[in-house]
């Protein structure tokens, strides 16, 4: 057992479970951007010992190891109602099958460990939001019960693909071709969150933001990015900004993904 990296009590505290000493020597330094105090076990079982006298505000688990796997922790976890709340994603160099085995195993998320730092931070910052948005306002906060989404692209296919993948769940989705347009239609009608696509101007984007970060009542409105590989310069430029990334191409059963974690972070409650 390595021990917390961080004193103080009043941080935020995330549970990373590895096999590998130098994998877990790894995650260290790829969470030391957030401050935040970090337990580690060597796998499942090791794991729930820790959570026996502590609950920390997110759990990092490989997928692969001896004793107890990844998957076989998340199930103990998520079935205990005591943990259940805490978000787990699956850390893993798996290929096949993973988002479906993850989902089966009941984890809130999955990272690749050949993902980017930049993705990587994103995704940890997202969880670790999920995470102390729960200790605040606890069980049943989910309002309210119909979610809105307001698209920005210019490109029609990604507006429909977009369109026909969350409304048939139940969500409320509006499309726009540009950031002026975007602005107008929040002050507006408001949103419960925002999917940019980074195929618009920078400019323009940031300026969006900017306007929506003074807000009285969009201040906190999550937002999605869709981006190529090719535009994560751009991504990177807006990193604090934005709360997730879907990747471009757009992959159906991921859309759905990415938007029930922002969801969850807006505080709406949608069919999904």
């Amino acid at each position: 057992m390595i021990p917390w990296s961080d004193p103080s009590p009043e941080a935020p505290s995330i549970l990373l479970v590895d096999d590998d000493r130098h994998a877990l020597l790894f995650l260290k330094s790829r969470l030391a951007f957030l401050g935040v105090r970090l337990d580690t076990a060597m796998d499942g079982v090791a794991a729930l010992g820790v959570l026996a006298t502590r609950q920390p505000d997110l759990i990092l688990s490989d997928a692969v190891m001896p004793r107890m796997d990844g998957f076989e922790f998340c199930r103990k976890v998520k079935a205990d109602p005591l943990l259940r709340a805490i978000p787990f994603a699956l850390l893993t160099s798996l290929k096949q099958n993973i988002r479906e085995r993850a989902q089966e195993a009941g984890a809130d998320d999955y990272l690749s460990k050949q993902e980017s730092d930049l993705i990587f931070r994103i995704r940890t910052r997202l969880l670790l939001a999920l995470g102390l948005r729960r200790e605040r306002q606890g069980p049943g906060w989910a309002i309210p019960r119909r979610a809105s989404v307001l698209v920005v692209s210019s490109a029609h296919p990604i507006q429909t693909q977009l369109e026909i993948h969350l409304a048939k769940e139940g969500l409320a989705v509006r499309a726009v071709a540009s950031a002026e347009e975007a602005l107008a239609r929040l002050q507006a009608e408001g949103a419960d969150l925002l999917i940019l696509d980074l195929e618009q101007d920078s400019e323009a984007l940031e300026g969006l933001i900017d306007n929506l970060r003074v807000h009285p009542t969009l201040a906190d409105l999550p937002i999605l990015a869709l981006a190529s590989k090719e535009e994560e310069s751009s991504l990177a430029i807006l990193e604090h900004e934005v709360q997730d990334r879907l990747l471009k191409p757009l992959d159906g059963l991921e859309i759905r993904h990415r938007v029930k974690l922002l969801l969850q972070l807006a505080g709406a409650s949608a069919k999904i």
